[in-house]
């Protein structure tokens, strides 16, 4: 693969962009390069033989995929049995990448693990009915079917469990103390690549730690100026006396969070019109994330089906929520749900396609909003 990227990227730097007469195909070309680039700087970090993350790691991205699985029609069936069948090979091979990684000096800082380990033992001992990776069988009413697909996650059953006692044979070791990717080989290099894969700068990441302290430095003055004039406080933001607390701002019952933020998501959608042009014809649904998740998650935002037949999904974090206060959660609902995130990510779904759909979803531009338009018309 590594071969067909450097042929790709050659024939890419082949070609004079200023010939591009058309927006279209100077967005594609900057993409295309930009993805090329970024891919290729970033070997050097080896992610493979140290890709233990309780944020994109296997169990979290095949986790959510296997919920949205279509079985029908009937000629899908046996792609998706050969898709999920080839799992447990996958998972093998993940054991087999971090042992190598391990002997060669990568691995995952210890929280990371720790969560990680947890995630996993919690799919392990999730009965099947309430498991996401039984969700196709569940929602396909051919017997045969769910018979075959619940025979499948059995047996991936059996290798997360063989995951889940990686740590006392010393697969999955954390680093003793260190928690910068700094302590892998290259580390240094690695992160410098890491800022170029994600944000199409080339900036090191010391450049990029500097400006923000910097900017944090000013977020703060500015912060206790608003912070003065609306609660009378001049003391650093964060402290107790400068946020609300007590009982009004907590999630009063178990779990109640997800009702909580979808009824104030629903003034948005009927007031649509005085916020945005046009929504998206998918809509935008509010759940709690899965057990195996919930207690490390972030909330967090999945689009919908380019062709409107399935909603986007913003997951919640619901794990002890009468602890939490909801004043975060709320502000967080509408920036990932609408009147943003949702609105920002046109699709087919709205009846339109662009070039600012294929921006967007690369992941180099997805957050920062509000200075996205400009950023597409320099581009």
């Amino acid at each position: 693969m590594e071969a067909r990227e450097d042929a790709w990227l050659a024939e890419a730097k082949a070609i004079d962009p200023a010939t591009n007469r058309e927006r279209p195909l100077r967005a594609t070309y900057a993409i295309v390069r930009q993805t090329l680039e970024g891919d290729a700087a970033k070997r050097v970090c080896r992610d493979e033989l140290w890709n233990v993350s309780q944020m994109t790691g296997w169990q979290v991205n095949l986790g959510y995929l296997v919920t949205i699985q279509p079985s029908a029609p009937s000629r899908r069936v046996p792609k998706a049995l050969a898709r999920w069948t080839s799992l447990p090979k996958y998972i093998d091979t993940e054991i087999a990448n971090l042992r190598e990684g391990l002997r060669l000096g990568y691995t995952a800082p210890t929280l990371n693990v720790r969560i990680v380990i947890d995630q996993v033992r919690t799919l392990a001992t999730t009965p099947l009915k309430d498991s996401p990776f039984a969700s196709p069988g569940q929602r396909d009413k051919t017997p045969a079917f769910r018979q075959q697909f619940d025979a499948l996650v059995t047996g991936a059953s059996t290798r997360r469990r063989k995951v889940r006692g990686l740590p006392r044979a010393g697969i999955l070791r954390p680093r003793a103390t260190a928690i910068a990717v700094s302590a892998n080989p290259n580390g240094s290099a690695c992160y410098d690549a890491s800022v170029l894969y994600h944000s199409s700068v080339p900036k090191t990441a010391r450049q990029v730690y500097e400006l923000g302290v910097q900017q944090n430095d000013r977020l703060m003055e500015e912060m206790k100026v608003i912070g003065a004039r609306c609660v009378r406080d001049d003391r650093r933001p964060g402290t107790a006396a400068s946020r609300p607390h007590g009982s009004e701002v907590h999630v009063q019952e178990p779990r109640g969070e997800d009702r909580l933020l979808a009824g104030g998501t629903g003034p948005c959608k009927r007031h649509h019109p005085g916020l945005v042009a046009r929504l998206p014809r998918a809509d935008v649904v509010i759940t709690p994330y899965p057990a195996f998740r919930e207690k490390n998650a972030p909330n967090e935002y999945s689009p919908p089906a380019e062709d409107g037949s399935r909603p986007a999904v913003f997951f919640i974090s619901a794990y002890q929520a009468e602890r939490q206060s909801r004043v975060e959660d709320e502000s967080t609902a509408f920036h990932e749900t609408i009147p943003a995130t949702i609105c920002r990510v046109p699709s087919r779904s709205s009846g339109r396609t662009s070039i600012r759909s294929a921006v967007h979803l690369q992941q180099r531009y997805v957050e920062g909003g509000r200075s996205m338009p400009s950023a597409w018309r320099t581009r």
